[in-house]
C-alpha cells in the first residue's frame, strides 16, 4: 500500500505510543521528540529538538541528584557504540527534580547495516518497580500508587488485616512504622505541588530498598507511609527503628540546583493481644515536631511511640 511509505503515517504511529520516545542522529541531537517524552520530562518538542540529549536540560545523575559530565555519563558511551542496551539512570526533569528511569537505545541502521541514527524511549513507570528491592514481591498493577510506586492504600490496609489476624490465629509476631514527612503542608505552600510530590516520590524510592524483601512498604494516606515488619519480634521492631530513624532522618530532592531536605517523623509499635488496626495506629503514631521552618535547615531527628 503506498500510503504507508509516506514518513507521516511513522510518526503519527510514534506519537500515539504510550512510550516516551525520541530519534537521535549519529552526533546525539534530538531530531524527534514525542508527546510523551515531553508528559515524562516536562520538555516540549520545540525546546528539545536540535539540541544535544546531553546538554544542560537532560543530563544524566547519579541517585544523589549530582550531575554526571556528558563525555562521562554512561550514556554517551552507550551510545557511541552503536549497539542495544538497557540503562538503568536518573535525569532531571525541568522542574528540577531527579527522574528515575530505565532508558532503552536502539541503534539505527541502513539498508547497507551503517548506523544512521539512534531511537531512545524512556521508562518512568517500569523505574519504580525497577529500582525497588532485589526480591521484594510487587503489588499488582491496580494496586500500585502511581506517584511512589509502592502499594495504595487499599492494598496496605489488606496486608495490615492479613498481619493482624495471623497473629491472631498463630501468634506470628510483627510490628509497624509510620513515617510521613513533618510539615509537609508549609513545604508545599513554599515550593509547590510539584516539588512536595516529588519528596513523596524519593521517600518512596528509599523506603522500597530499606527494608528485607519479607516486610511489606505501602503508602497509608496522603503524606504518610506505612511499614510492616513480619515475623519480628518486639526487639526486632525497636533495632529496625533504630536503623530506620538513623539513616533516614530526612527526605532530600534537589529542586532546580537546590538541595531541599525535608525532615521524617517515625513512629512504631509491636503487635499485642487484643490488638485492633485503630489501636496498631494509635500507639504507632507519628510524634509532633516543632513547626516546620526551612526545608533546607530542618533537623532530620525523630523520635517514636513504642
Amino acid at each position: 500500500m503506498p500510503e504507508l511509505k509516506n514518513p507521516e503515517i511513522f510518526r503519527a504511529v510514534l506519537e500515539s505510543l504510550g512510550l516516551a520516545v525520541s530519534l537521535l542522529d549519529r552526533n546525539g541531537r534530538i531530531t524527534f521528540w514525542n508527546a510523551e517524552a515531553a508528559q515524562v520530562t516536562g520538555y516540549m518538542e520545540h525546546e528539545v529538538i536540535g539540541r544535544c540529549y546531553e546538554d544542560a536540560m537532560l543530563c544524566h545523575q547519579d541517585e544523589g541528584g549530582g550531575e554526571q559530565h556528558s563525555a562521562l555519563s554512561p550514556f554517551m558511551s552507550i551510545l557511541h557504540t552503536a549497539k542495544a542496551a538497557i540503562l538503568k539512570t536518573h535525569l532531571r526533569h525541568k522542574r528540577g527534580y531527579s527522574l528515575p528511569v530505565l532508558i532503552h537505545i536502539t541503534p539505527i541502521r541502513d539498508e547497507n547495516g551503517a548506523w544512521i541514527a539512534t531511537a531512545v524511549s524512556l521508562d518512568a513507570h517500569a523505574s519504580r518497580t525497577d529500582f525497588a528491592h532485589p526480591g521484594r514481591n510487587l503489588p499488582p498493577a491496580a494496586a500500585l500508587d502511581a506517584s511512589t510506586g509502592l502499594a495504595n492504600h487499599s492494598f496496605t490496609l489488606f496486608h495490615l488485616r492479613e498481619s493482624l489476624a495471623s497473629f491472631a490465629e498463630l501468634r506470628v509476631p510483627f510490628g509497624i512504622l509510620r513515617i510521613k514527612p513533618d510539615e509537609l503542608e508549609h513545604f508545599r505552600a513554599a515550593y509547590g505541588r510539584e516539588a512536595s510530590d516529588a519528596v513523596l516520590s524519593a521517600i518512596g524510592q528509599v523506603l522500597g530498598t530499606s527494608f528485607r524483601p519479607l516486610d511489606f512498604v505501602g503508602r497509608w494516606a496522603a503524606d504518610e507511609f506505612l511499614v510492616i515488619l513480619k515475623s519480628c519480634e518486639r526487639a526486632g521492631v525497636k533495632s529496625v527503628y533504630d536503623r530506620i530513624r538513623s539513616t533516614i532522618g530526612a527526605a532530600e530532592i534537589r529542586w532546580w540546583g537546590e538541595l531541599l531536605s525535608v525532615p521524617l517523623s517515625i513512629g512504631y509499635t509491636s503487635v499485642e493481644a487484643e490488638d485492633t488496626i485503630d489501636l496498631l495506629l494509635q500507639r504507632a503514631e507519628c510524634p509532633r515536631k516543632a513547626a516546620w521552618s526551612s526545608p533546607g535547615t530542618a533537623s532530620g531527628s525523630a523520635s517514636a511511640r513504642s
